[in-house]
């Protein structure tokens, strides 16, 4: 009998010899077998991935710079905005300019000082200031070495009178008159029949009073300047007068042209027989 002859016949046998004795709870010794098992490979899963996310954090602190307290760079999120699209935002990203703060904005005419001006409709009257020259002073009592109520002969002493040209207006005389080498204007000497002195003295281009009164500049611009002065009068008439300041004894006449600018004036004693006018 062969070898396949004799497994056939033992496994088709009916006898006791292959019997095999079951224990009475081996339905729960194979449960909890089944159960170790289990719990073996969910330990073993769970080491190697702890092992995994260690090894990444390690990787993440080299690439950053070795330093043990380096952060790892930053992991872009996608997030979704109202209209459904997908955007992607940085976790450490850093604005490119600060935010603007409400009053630090451009700089506004306010800001940089620009020039007052004056408000549709308003009833302010405004005066330009008028231009600083550098005039030769006619006032409060003459004019270099010239002065008002000096004798004909003491003002010819002074070199300020140029003769040969005068002009007779009795009764005075008008005499050019010289200031550094220039002629500013004229110096009115009465004849000898009415005092023989220096009654007037008149200031053109290049004279000025000593707070700056001066040919160009207009009526409002002279009452700016002297209180006193009328300057509508003035500008209807074509000439007004104010005291002179700090010379209770003459007076100041102002000359204008039709399109309102001082052409000229004088300083002229109070009561003297003298009309250049």
């Amino acid at each position: 009998m062969d070898l396949d002859d004799e497994l056939r016949r033992l496994f088709t046998a009916q006898d006791d010899r292959l019997d095999v004795p079951v224990r009475a709870d081996a339905e729960q010794v194979i449960v909890a077998g089944a159960r170790r098992v289990r719990r073996r490979r969910i330990a073993a899963m769970t080491a190697s991935g702890a092992a995994a996310v260690v090894a990444i954090v390690v990787g993440g602190i080299v690439l950053v710079g070795g330093r043990p307290d380096a952060m790892p760079p930053a992991i872009s999120s996608p997030a979704v905005t109202p209209s459904g699209t997908t955007t992607t935002t940085s976790a450490l990203s850093t604005p490119s300019s600060p935010p603007s703060v409400p009053g630090t904005g451009s700089a506004t005419q306010e800001q940089t000082g620009g020039a007052p001006t004056n408000e549709p409709g308003s009833s302010a009257s405004v005066v330009v200031p008028p231009p600083k020259v550098n005039f030769t002073v006619v006032g409060p009592y003459g004019v270099g070495a010239l002065r008002l109520g000096q004798s004909f002969e003491d003002a010819k002493a002074t070199g300020q009178l140029r003769f040969g040209d005068e002009l007779v207006y009795p009764p005075c005389t008008a005499y050019r008159m010289i200031v550094d080498g220039r002629e500013i204007g004229f110096a009115y000497i009465s004849l000898p029949e009415s005092g023989n002195q220096v009654e007037l003295l008149t200031g053109y281009d290049g004279a000025r009073t000593p707070e700056g009164a001066a040919p160009g500049w207009t009526a409002k611009q002279v009452a700016a300047v002297y209180p006193a002065f009328d300057a509508a009068a003035a500008a209807a008439t074509g000439y007004g007068s104010v005291a002179v300041p700090g010379n209770p004894d003459a007076a100041y006449q102002f000359w204008f042209e039709t399109d309102g600018t001082m052409s000229g004036f004088n300083l002229r004693r109070d009561g003297q027989p003298c009309d250049p006018t």
